[in-house]
């Protein structure tokens, strides 16, 4: 077998397209259909990689005789998805924490008995507790300790942020729905009249969030 028939072998066994091994080897689905084909082979780290993903030597990848693929150990699987996809152990606690200082200010600023004993807000345990989650985020993004980071993550804050605005909207509005005097006192008017705008705000970030990390990620597609 050569190097082209063992990679589409090993891909069709762990059910992957050529769109999806592309991007687990950050390379275009073109580089892999000729890797396949034996028109060209991927550079040394590249067979590394593919070696790693599918648990077999690079021996058997690169050795054009007929063998049983040797499996390898599979400690490093972790490792593995960390490096790929670990960013998100970064951005997910330091949206969270951001998020929660944010609305925490708000309420505060405009609680002037306690704005004018300055700077009471420290007391709060909560308050602590979500600048150290922010911390965290912060400390493993910028120390590289989240995994391959690209500039189009940053598109991740903002997802985050929109997605927690429409759960915690979502929440109030069953509330609002299950005590019946909410019912009757017409609550979804209520809650529209509200709600409705900063809804459509965390709509609109959500969107360009999204499109920042889709159009980001195809954009350095591209450039590989």
């Amino acid at each position: 077998m050569t190097f082209g028939e063992k990679l589409q072998k090993l891909r069709t066994r762990e059910g992957l397209s050529q769109d999806a091994l592309a991007e687990l080897l950050d390379v275009s689905r073109q580089a892999v259909s000729k890797w396949e084909r034996d028109e060209t082979m991927p550079e040394t780290e590249k067979v590394v990689r593919i070696s790693n993903s599918f648990h077999v030597t690079t021996d058997y990848l690169l050795k054009d005789e007929p063998e049983q693929p040797e499996e390898r150990p599979r400690r490093r699987e972790f490792g593995e998805w960390f490096r790929e996809r670990g960013w998100l152990l970064g951005w997910i606690p330091c949206a969270w924490g951001a998020y929660c200082m944010a609305r925490m200010w708000r309420l505060l600023v405009f609680q002037d008995s306690w704005w004018l004993r300055g700077w009471m807000f420290l007391v709060y345990p909560a308050f602590y507790g979500n600048i150290s989650v922010a911390g965290l985020g912060t400390v493993l993004l910028c120390r590289r300790r989240a995994g391959q980071l690209c500039w189009y993550h940053a598109g991740m804050f903002p997802v985050l942020w929109g997605i927690l605005e429409f759960l915690r909207a979502g929440l109030l509005l069953l509330m609002m729905r299950v005590a019946p005097e909410n019912a009757a006192a017409g609550g979804d008017e209520l809650f529209w009249s509200q709600y409705g705008g900063l809804l459509l705000f965390a709509a609109v970030v959500l969107t360009v969030g999204l499109a920042l990390v889709f159009l980001g990620k195809q954009a350095v597609r591209r450039k590989k």
